[in-house]
């Protein structure tokens, strides 16, 4: 083909025919062109579907992903009700004569009110999209939104979940250890290692006419209420890119 070219222009310029030779090498440079925007084109064709591939193995791997985390979802969920259930619950019984409540039921109350498991869901596939920059990739610009979205919230889970954690440990656990019985709390828990209440328990319902004990569960039920909003929204937005995700 080179050759071919070549011998033409031999020709036109052995001819003298400045202007045919003109014409030439502009149609020449043209079907170079062309040339070179038809294989950028093929180039990009190629690029796109490769991309395309990519995406849907993207999607995949974050639908299964999200999957888990809904999973995870699902059982922390009811724990953090009840948690928070039983904050109310001792609180309303502050101030009130105790008389005829059951130390058991009282322990259940406060085994239960110390339930509040993190939301610890690795997320590799979502990490990796984010640290290689494939995050780009995804088309879908709602999906690409929930997903930041999703850190955002995910952020604030953990951040009040932190809160409840160190209120807990540096303000109702120093109250509790002289008042009531640790084991009891176990046992009336589930305990699989515990099945005997202690034999030194004393009546501790006198807590619950204590201010201090009451400001401390108020404190803590704000914190559980507020981050079960946030976890809620959590849920919502799982629920979401489940969806967005689903293999078409």
């Amino acid at each position: 083909m080179l050759k071919f070219f070549r011998n033409i222009r031999r020709r036109l310029l052995g001819s003298g025919k400045v202007k045919s030779y003109a014409l030439y090498a502009i149609g020449e440079i043209l079907l170079v062109v062309i040339g070179i925007l038809i294989a950028l084109q093929i180039n990009a064709w190629n690029q796109d579907r490769l991309n395309r591939k990519e995406e849907r193995i993207i999607l995949s791997n974050l639908h299964e992903e999200f999957l888990r985390h809904k999973k995870l979802w699902l059982e922390i969920e009811p724990k953090l009700q009840l948690s928070s259930d039983a904050d109310l619950q001792l609180m309303n019984l502050c101030g009130t004569a105790n008389n005829t409540i059951s130390m058991l039921y009282i322990d259940t109350l406060l085994s239960n009110s110390l339930i509040f498991p993190p939301f610890n869901s690795p997320q590799p596939i979502l990490e990796e999209l984010n640290s290689s920059g494939k995050l780009k990739l995804i088309r879908d610009e709602q999906l690409k939104q929930d997903l930041f979205k999703w850190l955002a919230q995910l952020k604030w889970v953990n951040l009040d979940n932190d809160l409840i954690h160190n209120w807990v440990h540096e303000r109702l656990h120093p109250y509790l250890i002289n008042r009531v019985s640790y084991k009891n709390m176990d046992v009336a828990g589930g305990s699989s290692l515990l099945r005997e209440r202690s034999r030194l328990t004393k009546d501790y319902t006198s807590i619950f006419q204590d201010l201090e004990f009451e400001n401390i569960m108020d404190n803590k039920s704000f914190f559980q209420i507020r981050m079960q909003s946030y976890f809620k929204e959590l849920g919502q937005i799982i629920d979401k890119i489940i969806q967005e995700t689903e293999p078409k």
